[in-house]
């Protein structure tokens, strides 16, 4: 059966805006990401070649997003094979950065783009008790104790990540292994704000406050306190679609 991606649709949609981004508005775009994280400057890396499947207009796709920790060192993934399974669906990036942050070493910039409400992941693992679920608890539960959770308060926690908000849970946990493994990093979650779908099908907010009810179901789910290295590494960032075309995404 032939995989269709709806992923990347022509005008709209956070896979698209991402496109504009890069290819017409790089500059702007890479100035206003270095700001909200505090870098003097981003390089983006390129796609992997050899994509799967069909977009919606049955265009073949030749581009295949980074996946895991395809991004880093060969004996770092290898490291990571110990921490995620490799059964079941995996972490894809939008974008993968190197930021110059004035630290030794460049800091790698993991981007998850959103456009409308309902790309924020609320659902759970799909992963089963005799498949992957233990080794993602496991990581779950060591994510959560370097946020500061004592065990017995990380127990709990760790299945509401299995439960709900997954995705912006498997993302922190990268975080989080990277960081263990003493990689530099930052999550960036970025918001477009303004978008239109043609027949009005999402919610779309058309400003940061209006994003900010649902990320703050997220946060609280997560039990996320602010706090953690982790958490101060993660950026909520924020572009308007109407001001793309312009340099100004603020």
């Amino acid at each position: 059966m032939t995989h269709i991606d709806n992923r990347l649709q022509l005008g709209y949609g956070s896979a698209w805006h991402v496109l504009r981004c890069l290819g017409y508005r790089r500059k702007a775009f890479s100035n206003h990401i270095s700001q909200a994280i505090g870098a003097n400057s981003i390089e983006w890396l390129d796609f992997l070649a050899g994509g799967t499947g069909l977009y919606p207009t049955l265009t073949p796709i030749r581009d295949s997003e980074l996946t895991r920790i395809d991004f880093a060192p060969d004996a770092i993934q290898n490291s990571y094979d110990g921490f995620w399974p490799r059964s079941g669906s995996q972490q894809t990036w939008d974008l993968i950065g190197l930021a110059d942050i004035g630290g030794p070493r460049r800091e790698f910039v993991l981007v998850e783009a959103k456009a409308h409400t309902a790309e924020i992941n609320l659902d759970g693992t799909q992963a089963k008790e005799n498949g992957g679920r233990p080794a993602i608890r496991g990581a779950f539960t060591s994510t959560l104790l370097s946020m500061g959770y004592s065990v017995e308060e990380a127990a709990p926690i760790a299945e509401k990540w299995l439960s709900g908000c997954y995705q912006h849970a498997n993302r922190l946990a990268t975080l989080y292994f990277l960081l263990r493994e003493q990689v530099p990093a930052r999550l960036v979650f970025l918001y477009f704000c303004g978008d239109m779908h043609p027949q009005g099908k999402w919610n779309c907010p058309k400003s940061p406050d209006e994003w900010r009810p649902s990320l703050d179901k997220v946060k609280e789910h997560l039990g996320l306190r602010g706090g953690s290295d982790i958490e101060k590494r993660t950026h909520d960032v924020f572009v308007n679609v109407d001001r793309i075309d312009t340099g100004d995404l603020s």
